[in-house]
């Protein structure tokens, strides 16, 4: 079945509400955009949350729960009536297409994240940008190539911090987030990140050796570490911190804390980045040290749930 929304919604990978369904891609964006409270994803959207639900909601249920756990399949017909009617909700949304749109508003709750994890760009930024990524997650890696850009567009004001966000149903994905986590320990860690999203369909256990070798890591400590577990709780740590700032995807960003959700164009980027540059100038003209921007932006931003 195609995928319904990879060109309306943000592009990223969303976790569904009920782990037990597992619904083609289709259905599964337009399941998310159901479920959905969170307008902070949606910037653009013109219609509330319960709106969304009444246009989608038969599109959801007529692909039935039977059909996600395969006990007993729709027939073909079925499953197209599904993809028609979920088409014809999404026609009936008017905006969302725009969140894409580099024209589209920015951002207006700044959150308080932490800094830390890996890190690459200016030593003192006046914008540090932290991505929640999943290493199985397409849409990472589509954004990869858009980071590097951002670094070299701007080598003196950004800096990018990584965080782990292991979606639930991509089942290589933590263990890829821990041989990342042994790889920096090694001082390796973006090496293997340029690797792992380059075979984001092979990332068994089996592979994740094999890269471990590429990447000149000392293969004993690297398997000793992964049969330990010894940076499991690292990721799931991230993984929390992603939960409790509202990061339900992958890939999230936030900008000096502002949020941007999906493998969002350059100049969704750029236009926000842009506007914290112009405001650091500001701080540090009124005097506070360029060190001490991110900390100046923090005291008054919102922070993570409990």
């Amino acid at each position: 079945m195609i995928d319904l929304m990879v060109d309306l919604l943000p592009d990223g990978d969303i976790p569904f509400a009920s782990e037990q369904v597992n619904l083609p891609d289709g259905l599964y964006y337009a399941s998310y955009a159901y479920v959905s409270h969170k307008a902070t994803l949606f910037p653009a959207l013109a219609v509330g949350p319960s709106a969304m639900a009444s246009m989608l909601a038969t599109a959801i249920t007529r692909y039935s729960l039977s059909a996600a756990t395969a006990e007993v399949a729709p027939p073909n017909n079925e499953a197209d009536t599904a993809t028609e009617e979920a088409r014809d909700a999404v026609a009936d949304i008017p905006s969302v297409a725009v969140d894409n749109d580099p024209r589209a508003p920015g951002p207006t709750v700044r959150y308080r994240i932490p800094l830390g994890g890996p890190s690459r760009g200016a030593t003192q930024p006046t914008v540090a940008i932290v991505e929640f990524a999943d290493f199985q997650c397409p849409f990472c890696a589509r954004v990869s190539p858009t980071l590097q850009q951002l670094l070299e567009k701007y080598p003196n004001d950004v800096r990018l911090y990584f965080r782990h966000n292991p979606l639930p149903f991509h089942n290589e994905a933590a263990l890829a987030a821990q041989a990342a986590m042994a790889a920096q320990a090694q001082n390796k860690f973006w090496p293997m990140y340029d690797v792992l999203f380059a075979n984001q369909q092979h990332l068994s256990r089996t592979d994740l050796e094999a890269y471990a070798t590429t990447t000149g890591l000392d293969i004993a400590r690297f398997n000793r570490e992964l049969d330990r577990g010894t940076y499991r709780k690292a990721v799931a740590d991230d993984a929390a911190l992603a939960a409790k700032v509202g990061a339900m995807g992958t890939p999230n960003f936030f900008i000096n804390g502002l949020p941007l959700s999906g493998a969002q164009p350059l100049e969704r980027f750029t236009a926000i980045i842009d506007e914290e540059i112009a405001k650091a100038r500001e701080l540090m003209a009124a005097g506070t040290k360029r060190r001490d921007l991110y900390t100046k932006l923090m005291a008054t931003a919102t922070a993570p749930k409990p």
